[in-house]
């Protein structure tokens, strides 16, 4: 009876250490992937953005620049763009994605936490169930979301941002907040593909960790 209670327990830590190791991932992929303005740079000449939005290249570069800087938490509060105008409803709406990222972070700090403690635990046990299973969950991840962007990533931005926003801010009039010329959707699902990706790759890697630590075991 205790065996099977003590094997039902490790089942849970290990489920538990599971998510936070791939919320962790995840999370660090999203930033990544924000940092990552050389992503952006290619966009901009394989979108056409200049051409798209009349805007000159340095002035979509400086303004993509300071809005990354500013939801990285490195331009204060205020959300003021070098060269374009902005709304107040435009403002509003960025100092929100500013707190959803606010929020990622103490996620991120808490899922370390828990990662680090749990895998230290679990390794001197020499169970590594737990890798395994967070490959898991980083595959499903990027199929079941790359399957449903592909069919209609429209209707997934539209959905995100009604979860996520309790107004409408983040509909743009291009006349008074002309940064929205500057991020186009493609823009956005080719980085939420980016992002996909990256963590296929990365599930990938936990597994072939997992399988030499199971021959090493062995």
């Amino acid at each position: 009876m205790n065996r099977g209670i003590h094997k039902e327990k490790n089942k849970v830590v290990q489920t538990i250490i599971a998510i936070s190791l791939s919320l962790c991932i995840l999370i660090l992929m999203v930033k990544f992937a924000l940092a990552f303005k050389p992503f952006y740079y290619f966009e901009v000449d394989r979108l056409n953005i200049e051409a798209t939005s009349n805007i000159s290249k340095d002035e979509i570069i400086k303004n993509y620049d300071y809005t990354i800087d500013y939801l990285l938490g490195r331009e204060g509060t205020k959300f003021e763009l070098p060269t374009l105008p902005s709304s107040l409803f435009g403002q509003v709406h960025f100092e929100e994605v500013l707190k959803i990222f606010s929020a990622l972070d103490i996620v991120l700090i808490l899922s370390i936490v828990v990662s680090i403690i749990g895998i230290v635990f679990l390794y001197k046990k020499r169970n590594f169930s737990f890798v395994k299973q967070a490959s898991n969950i980083l595959t499903f991840f990027p199929i079941v979301f790359g399957v449903i962007f592909s069919l209609n990533f429209e209707r997934s931005f539209i959905i995100f941002h009604k979860i996520f926003f309790r107004n409408d801010y983040w509909i743009f009039d291009p006349q008074k907040d002309p940064i929205i010329n500057i991020l186009p959707q493609e823009f956005f699902f080719d980085i939420a593909i980016f992002i996909l990706i990256i963590n296929f790759v990365i599930a990938f890697l936990l597994r072939i960790l997992y399988h030499k630590k199971l021959k090493y075991l062995k």
